[in-house]
């Protein structure tokens, strides 16, 4: 098991423009999570891995939930649910079922936690390690995360 951050960032151009937020409460729902394909860092990702989301963006940057990864990352089947398709989003061609999904009723900023987080190294330049869909973190980083959150 191994535990990552995915990062989600408003997503403008193509389609609809859609904040962080949208885009994340258009999947949790259907407990999925929808990639790129080739999307920094989600070749390792994992049935069973444990993820945490971060919404980046302008009116963003803070953590919303978690939950655990139900399948590995595959193409997405035709007629399952596709929001972000809907929206003109057609390049999220990769999804992964997810379970255990815990969404917080207060979202946690990032910024009181960075002191605490070791995968950021540089304290004073946190946004350049979050500019991945997918970041590898250690169980103690990820545990803090969810302290924090209160779970």
């Amino acid at each position: 098991m191994g535990c990552y951050i995915i990062v989600v960032a408003d997503s403008k151009g193509a389609g609809e423009d859609l904040t962080a937020q949208e885009i994340f409460d258009m999947l949790i729902p259907l407990k999925v999570w929808d990639f790129r394909e080739g999307a920094a860092g989600i070749k390792n990702l994992k049935a069973g891995d444990k993820v945490v989301f971060y919404l980046g963006g302008l009116k963003a940057r803070y953590f919303a939930g978690a939950a655990t990864l139900a399948s590995d990352i595959h193409v997405k089947r035709k007629g399952d649910p596709d929001p972000l398709r809907a929206k003109g989003k057609d390049y999220f061609t990769r999804r992964a079922e997810l379970k255990e999904v815990k969404v917080w009723e207060k979202p946690v900023p990032i910024k009181p936690l960075i002191p605490k987080l070791g995968f950021i190294k540089n304290k004073d330049r946190y946004g350049v390690y979050m500019r991945r869909t997918a970041i590898s973190i250690p169980e103690e980083d990820y545990r803090r995360i969810l302290e924090a959150a209160g779970k």
